[in-house]
């Protein structure tokens, strides 16, 4: 049996994305041994602040949890340690409730994490997401219920979307982290847009959108590069989508019962 074929040696998280990059998921046993918050009482002191007071951390100082997790299980990818961080910081936010990841205080989460931005941009210094947020089915579908009855016009623009064209862009993923904001106690620093994913994951297997179908692949893939030129010429995504369901004349269209 090759490496390929050999399963991973640990447990593969549930959680989406997580599932499908086979990402290891980390027991609190393992977030708890060799305490970071005992080995390194300044660092933790100055993590804590950060996460209660700005609603995000540095680059620097996830690099320093991380190399701490390879310490406390070593011999596996950075991936593995980026996402065992990310499990980290919401078990810590779980214990301590970190004031400026709550929902009620995310603009001004999001004004402080972008005058950092600036500032670093203007001492010339690169900044990167800190990994990415993991979401349960249940999250999951807490968010699609939220979308239904808060914002009933986006989530129909999603199932439109996704049932006549298969792909959607930009401007739904900046939404979909909008509004997860909303719901979620989340940090800044990482993306929280991929609940995106699995709602469209599960919103299909609730609908079964027509364009997600296997057996429209090629027709989609045909959409996305008619799309990609469209795009160079200045139209918008919401334009030429409207134009592609006026050229299909009547052709089957998602039905407004199923939205509900």
């Amino acid at each position: 049996m090759t490496n390929e074929g050999k399963p991973p040696p640990f447990k593969v998280r549930s959680t989406i994305p997580g599932r499908g990059m086979g990402l290891k998921e980390w027991s609190q046993e393992e977030l708890s041994i060799a305490s970071y918050q005992d080995r390194f009482p300044e660092q933790w002191s100055a993590y804590f602040d950060s996460e209660s007071e700005r609603g995000f951390i540095t680059n620097a100082m996830n690099d320093h949890i991380v190399a701490h997790l390879e310490q406390v299980v070593p011999g596996l990818h950075t991936k593995h340690y980026r996402v065992g961080v990310i499990d980290f910081r919401f078990a810590n936010e779980r214990t301590f409730r970190f004031r400026m990841w709550q929902p009620q205080n995310r603009l001004i989460r999001l004004e402080q994490y972008w005058a950092y931005v600036r500032e670093m941009q203007a001492s010339r210094q690169a900044l990167c997401v800190n990994g990415h947020a993991e979401w349960t089915i249940e999250q999951i579908h807490i968010f699609m219920s939220y979308l239904q009855q808060e914002v009933p016009a986006f989530w129909v623009k999603i199932c439109e979307i996704y049932n006549e064209i298969g792909f959607s862009e930009a401007s739904i993923v900046q939404e979909n982290r909008k509004q997860a904001a909303a719901v979620f106690s989340v940090p800044e620093d990482i993306d929280y847009a991929t609940i995106g994913g699995g709602l469209i994951e599960e919103a299909d297997r609730i609908h079964h959108f027509e364009m997600l179908k296997p057996k429209n692949q090629d027709e989609r893939t045909r959409l996305q590069d008619e799309w990609f030129n469209k795009n160079e010429a200045g139209l918008t995504f919401d334009e030429w989508r409207l134009a592609v369901r006026a050229r299909k004349n009547g052709q089957r269209v998602y039905g407004d019962s199923a939205l509900n």
